[in-house]
């Protein structure tokens, strides 16, 4: 207090109480100071603690190094020269991770689509036109000589693919096997025709034949 107490004690009281409120007034105002100030000073302590348990050296966490012996000198650059290091390093790193994800993505297996080899068709485009000529068939009741020419041609192409170790796509074999079945029935359908229509012309049928039987004069 700027009086002591019997000083105060022999002032009147209003100029008792007015020294009294003003010197309260000093007093509240340096207590918030100082509250503030320890909070400041409690993270800069914080934060300097910190730094030193990442350091070995104390004097390394310093802003300069005017007294630092010589050894602590050196670690003190080779820290600063780390540090910098890290930090320029970060965008390098992100750009190389990057790079990699786009090497990845275009390195990345390719849904495989069937390439003709050869000068071969696909499996599934010669079955295709198989089994519409076969439905054709079907539908009239017999074989036209055109119709087999096809199926002549895609039968020598089926053959050709297995001269040539020819290996259809995974999802293709089934078909594969079910485009052989086709060539196979409709060259019966053909054979049977071509039976029927030579016992026709000769003048004689079998007795099981369903054609009409025909004879000479």
């Amino acid at each position: 207090m700027p009086e002591d107490i019997k000083q105060l004690k022999k002032m009147p009281p209003e100029e008792r109480l007015k020294r009294l409120q003003k010197y309260k007034q000093e007093r509240e105002t340096e207590l918030k100071e100082a509250d503030e100030l320890i909070k400041k000073s409690s993270g800069e302590v914080e934060q300097k603690k910190k730094l030193v348990e990442k350091i070995p050296i104390p004097q390394l966490a310093s802003e300069n190094d005017e007294r630092l012996s010589a050894e602590e000198r050196e670690m003190f650059v080779v820290h600063r020269q780390t540090v910098r290091h890290e930090i320029a390093s970060t965008p390098k790193k992100n750009e190389k991770k990057e790079q990699l994800e786009e090497t990845v993505e275009r390195e990345r297996p390719k849904p495989v689509v069937e390439q003709p080899q050869y000068g071969m068709r696909p499996i599934r485009e010669m079955y295709s036109e198989a089994a519409a000529i076969y439905q054709a068939v079907e539908q009239r009741g017999y074989i036209t000589p055109q119709e087999m020419t096809k199926v002549g041609e895609i039968y020598t192409e089926t053959q050709q693919k297995e001269r040539a170790n020819y290996q259809p796509q995974p999802q293709d074999v089934p078909l594969a096997d079910r485009l052989h079945d086709l060539t196979e029935r409709m060259q019966g359908i053909y054979r049977t025709q071509k039976e029927r229509a030579s016992k026709i012309r000769h003048g004689y049928s079998n007795e099981a034949d369903d054609e009409p039987q025909y004879r000479t004069r």
